[in-house]
């Protein structure tokens, strides 16, 4: 009979208070949940390890990285072509005909910059994958190692 016992337990617990001071009664009560919250407290939420902490450093990175809004490196190179045209033009008119060449000549320069720009895009594009995906199996495999770990605990 469980049941009667739990509540005998209970009023012998009341009555047992009920003859303390009221002082010594709220410290008890107060310690016990001081108490209670440091054990939660101090049990950690996580498992801190050097592969938990990885794991979440790279779930941060991915993140990070999604958020990332960079261009197309095509709508980045198609602006040389524009560079080019407004060179063209601004050395045959007779409206630049003092500074037409040298203007001309920064354009296309500035075309130029805009062509290697657009191809160290793509190439940083490229490489990006490839960490993207080494970053992603090696998180794979911390995932697997950890709940092998912790199922054997």
């Amino acid at each position: 009979m469980i049941v009667p016992v739990k509540i005998d337990i209970f009023y012998r617990l009341k009555r047992h208070l009920s003859q303390q001071p009221v002082e010594r009664v709220v410290i008890g009560i107060m310690c016990t949940f001081v108490l209670i919250a440091a054990i939660f407290y101090a049990i950690p939420s996580k498992p801190s390890s050097f592969f938990q902490n990885f794991a979440d450093t790279t779930n941060d990175i991915f993140k990070k990285i999604d958020n990332v809004d960079l261009p197309a490196a095509s709508s980045i190179m198609k602006h040389t072509v524009a560079c080019r045209r407004a060179a063209n033009m601004i050395q045959g008119s007779p409206a630049f005909k003092s500074h037409g060449s040298q203007i001309a000549k920064g354009l296309r320069k500035f075309g130029e910059k805009i062509m290697e720009a657009g191809h160290l895009l793509q190439k940083m594009y490229s490489k990006g994958s490839s960490v993207y995906k080494s970053l992603y199996i090696t998180q794979k495999i911390l995932d697997t190692i950890l709940r092998v770990i912790f199922l054997m605990d």
